[in-house]
């Protein structure tokens, strides 16, 4: 993910110590870095201006990332993201991300009254992994953070960089947790624009300051073992083949882990990228639009 196309590094590096030969006594040529200047300052523009209105239509449509107006509106945009034909490479991938768009989870219990956060339950939420299934969650955000990988752990399959999904959220009961979706991804080898992705675990945990003894009774070894016979067959099948363990014992901090040992690929097509926002296409069709934190610089 790290690495950059190396006809674009050649090309700066050689403007930059002025390699590329100017002819002289021509005005029209001599002022061509200038009008090339203003041509980037003008597409610069014409994609803020174009990312602008996006955002409005998004935020008009409930961020609904599957509306009609939305869906025009990013294939209005596609064309212009600056690192198309090389988004799955670039490190403007790499970072913290904020999604706007809606939670793509199923069956969505609605909307909280007084914050308008979409609620679903816990089955939802953890693909019918954590209990109580039935137990409705508020979501407060939903993080995308994407790093470099560090020492190959043996889960990761040669993929270069971290891919998480952080959903925060908060139960009726107003206890506040966390579910980390741990991956990798990487670049794909023949398309340029898609990354490879895959979900190696699956954590539960309390958020700072929860009430652990709230938590424990909630979500506690004894509330995880409570299974019918088809939730023991689910999961039979998700062993054999995904080889996804059963919930472990709860730690000491309150976090619960599965790991998925035989995780599918899945892919993300990057239909737009810069410094500020990305959009994805999945393979099964969802489409996760999120921006940078405020407070980050891209890796540009």
């Amino acid at each position: 993910m790290t690495r950059l196309p190396l006809l674009l590094v050649a090309a700066g590096a050689a403007g930059a110590l002025g390699l590329v030969p100017r002819r002289q006594g021509h005005k029209g040529l001599a002022r061509l870095p200038l009008l090339r200047s203003a041509t980037i300052s003008g597409e610069a523009a014409a994609v803020d201006d174009a990312k602008a209105e996006f955002r409005k239509v998004l935020a008009a449509s409930g961020n609904e990332p599957k509306a009609e107006e939305v869906v025009a509106a990013i294939e209005k945009l596609s064309p212009l993201s600056p690192t198309a034909g090389a988004s799955a490479a670039s490190p403007l991938n790499l970072g913290t991300f904020n999604t706007l768009s809606k939670p793509d989870f199923p069956e969505s219990l609605g909307r909280d009254e007084e914050t308008g956060n979409y609620m679903f339950t816990m089955g939802r939420l953890s693909f019918n992994v954590f209990r109580p299934l039935d137990l409705p969650c508020e979501i407060e955000a939903i993080n995308n953070i994407l790093r470099p990988a560090g020492a190959d752990d043996g889960t990761s399959q040669g993929m270069d960089s971290t891919y998480d999904v952080l959903t925060r959220f908060k139960t009726k009961d107003g206890l506040s947790g966390e579910m980390l979706s741990g991956g990798y991804c990487t670049p794909n080898a023949d398309e340029k624009d898609r990354l490879d992705v895959i979900f190696t675990k699956l954590v539960l945990r309390p958020a700072a300051g929860t009430d652990m003894d709230a938590w424990r009774e909630t979500f506690g070894d004894a509330v995880q073992g409570k299974l019918r016979k088809r939730d023991r067959f689910t999961r039979f099948l998700l062993k054999l083949f995904m080889g996804m363990t059963p919930p472990g014992a709860m730690a000491e901090d309150g976090s619960i882990t599965v790991t998925i040992g035989k995780p599918p690929k899945g892919y993300l097509d990057v239909l737009f990228l810069d410094d500020t926002l990305r959009i994805t296409r999945g393979n099964r069709g969802s489409i996760v639009i999120v921006d940078r934190e405020k407070e980050e610089t891209a890796q540009a």
